[in-house]
């Protein structure tokens, strides 16, 4: 009893102390297999697990450990089985060396111990980008007489499916014939998607007749025609499809999937009608929507304009116990801004709240831009000041919308204030916020204001653009600055700003003497 306590302790201290070399997995095994008392299975999981964890099974680990092989066969065959197990563990990557690594294992005569276990390697295979290493090791242990199964020659046809290799794939459906092995409906599902991915609809149609009558379960079938078929345009033949399989087959009525499949294609057809009539369908026959399901509904409703059902949408999420999206929310703001609906839109912010979604910078810059072009300054004011106080950064939009208001509503000062600020956030005025300024200036400040603010502006890296110095102009001929206007008429020339009408009317109704109407036909003539 004493001794095998001491066994015990001696692998409980080797699983954190030995190091991540392949001879010590060997030792450990060694030992434990010469005085018997590592036979269960737990113990075995322990030492591997912390190994695994320590040497991350690098190739060159496992290929030292292959190397063993000839000098303890036994410590081998078990080491080899249980790499199969370490590769599929979470986080662990198969790169080009592991993946020959494998393959080495199963020439060596080392199998997995079970069909499932083979399918999720060439699954992960796959997924790691190594298709033909997966067609390789499926082969290898295929001819060393390793027992595969249909769901491993799914995974397999499934990986060549996205790598577009057909040719293999119809390799190995002929292999799958000589084998006697039986396609399920996993295997039709994939034929049938590869079909219709290849614009073969009616090729995938046939197949499906061919099979269904020896094929109890229709539904993932079904889901694949449909899908192909809306993904070709034919999104009423899908819909006849569906309404046919559901009247020949007491059975079948469809599923979530199937459902959500053509509510998408409708909504992205605009058909809205139509998707809300399979959605209320849906909800009739006892299939509640998944987060796919109103992600799809959300996105094509609010695409299509139709913002109040979208709100109701959500609403409807929230009775079910899913949380919105906060991109949700932000979509149903932005289309209550298009609608011209502020009291929805502050409605809106307050479900959110509620809910416990949170805005983001996304959803105050609305609110602020739609509140300030519509000149209501309060409005504007109390939510770019809760946007400020909860650390989000206003964008040039919302600065631009804010400046603006404040300039109509007479309060010059405010909205200079506010420009100010936005240094403070790194956000550089561009040259719509600069033309509000000017529009504006003209009534406030006096012509030497102004011009700093031009100077300022191109100090600031912001080059003036026609509209920008059509609004200076104005100013300048309110107060009859002629002077002025001929030094700017000179920069404009040498920065390359053509005048636009607006300019020349300007001029020509400002300028009349002949000196002034020299100057003015050759800054015409530049």
């Amino acid at each position: 009893m004493a001794s095998r306590r001491r066994l015990h302790d001696f692998f409980s201290i080797s699983s954190r102390r030995f190091s991540a070399g392949a001879f010590s997995l060997a030792s450990i095994f060694r030992v434990g297999s010469r005085s018997g008392h590592l036979r269960k299975r737990p113990q075995q999981d322990q030492i591997f697990s912390e190994w695994c964890k320590r040497s991350k099974l690098s190739a060159t680990t496992v290929r030292a450990v292959i190397q063993l092989r000839s000098k303890y066969p036994r410590d081998w065959e078990f080491s080899g089985s249980l790499i199969y197990r370490g590769i599929l563990m979470e986080g662990e990557i198969i790169d080009v060396e592991s993946a020959d690594v494998l393959i080495e294992i199963a020439e060596s005569g080392v199998f997995p111990s079970v069909p499932v276990q083979l399918g999720k390697l060439i699954t992960k295979l796959c997924r790691s980008g190594f298709v033909g290493k997966a067609w390789d090791f499926f082969h290898v242990l295929k001819r060393g007489g390793c027992l595969v199964g249909t769901s491993c020659c799914n995974a397999l046809l499934t990986g060549l499916y996205r790598k577009k290799d057909f040719e293999k794939m119809n390799r190995l459906f002929s292999e799958m014939k000589d084998w006697g092995m039986q396609p399920d409906k996993f295997t039709y599902a994939i034929v049938i998607d590869y079909l219709c991915k290849s614009n073969r609809v009616n090729d995938a149609r046939k197949l499906f007749d061919k099979i269904s009558t020896t094929t109890q379960d229709h539904t993932v079938l079904c889901s694949t025609i449909i899908d192909g078929m809306c993904r070709n345009g034919q999104v009423m033949t899908a819909l006849d499809f569906f309404r046919e399989q559901c009247s020949s087959d007491l059975h079948y009525s469809g599923c979530v999937v199937t459902y959500t499949i053509l509510i998408d294609a409708f909504l992205k057809a605009e058909n809205i009608s139509n998707a809300m009539e399979l959605y209320d369908e849906m909800r009739r026959r006892g299939y509640k929507p998944n987060t796919i399901t109103y992600n799809v509904m959300v996105i094509g409703l609010s695409t299509a304009g139709a913002v109040e059902k979208t709100h109701s949408i959500i609403s409807d999420m929230q009775n079910q116990g899913f949380l919105p999206k906060l991109m949700y929310y932000n979509m149903v703001i932005s289309g209550f801004s298009k609608k011209n609906m502020p009291d929805k839109m502050l409605e809106l912010l307050a479900e959110m709240e509620t809910a416990g979604v949170k805005p983001d910078d996304f959803t105050y810059n609305k609110i602020i831009s739609y509140s300030a072009n519509r000149g209501d300054v309060s409005t504007a004011n109390r939510h770019f000041n809760d946007m400020v106080s909860r650390g989000f950064k206003p964008n040039v939009v919302t600065y631009r919308a804010l400046i603006n208001c404040h300039c109509k509503s007479g309060e010059f000062d405010a909205a200079m204030k506010i420009f100010r600020n936005m240094s403070e956030f790194g956000i550089r005025p561009d040259n719509g916020i600069y033309s509000t300024l000017f529009s504006h200036l003209s009534d406030e400040k006096n012509v030497g204001y102004v011009l700093s603010l031009l100077d300022e502006m191109r100090a600031g890296g912001v080059s003036p653009n026609v509209i920008t110095y059509t609004t200076v102009f104005k100013c300048l001929y309110r107060r009859d600055a002629r002077d002025d206007a001929y030094r700017l008429m000179n920069v404009m020339e040498e920065e390359g700003c053509k005048p636009n009408s607006e300019i020349f009317v300007i001029l020509i109704d400002w300028f009349s003497s002949d000196d002034e109407i020299y100057r003015l036909t050759r800054f015409i003539k530049a």
